[in-house]
């Protein structure tokens, strides 16, 4: 897989922090995820852009506005992967397999098609 651009980062971050706040806490295991994350794709900036996507990202517009940057099918099919992961460290919430869906919708993914 090609490195990813810093958009995409940004999403891929911005998605996986609305699924780990979905049910209203951080927990250890999501955090070790994030951390596993970071590893895996080699985001040195990691940090950094765990930051930005904090200021960044107010709204619900301002997180629609990040996941429609994303246009490579390949970093889309990457990041749905990541989100399943992430709202599979602890019991699914009714919201994350909300964020779940609505990114399948908006990037025509037919969830089917991924990894359990």
């Amino acid at each position: 897989m090609t490195d990813y651009l810093e958009i995409e980062k940004k999403a891929l971050v911005a998605i996986l922090k609305f699924l780990a706040h979905a049910d209203g806490k951080l927990t250890e295991n999501e955090i070790v995820q994030f951390q596993n994350l970071a590893e895996k794709k080699g985001f040195k900036d990691f940090r950094k852009i765990f930051k930005k996507v904090d200021s960044e990202i107010k709204t619900l517009n301002d997180f629609s506005s990040y996941v429609n940057s994303i246009f490579d099918k390949e970093k889309r099919l990457d990041i749905l992967q990541q989100a399943i992961e992430m709202a599979g460290v602890d019991y699914i919430t009714s919201e994350e397999k909300d964020i779940i869906r609505y990114l399948s919708r908006v990037w025509e993914i037919p969830v089917e098609k991924l990894n359990p």
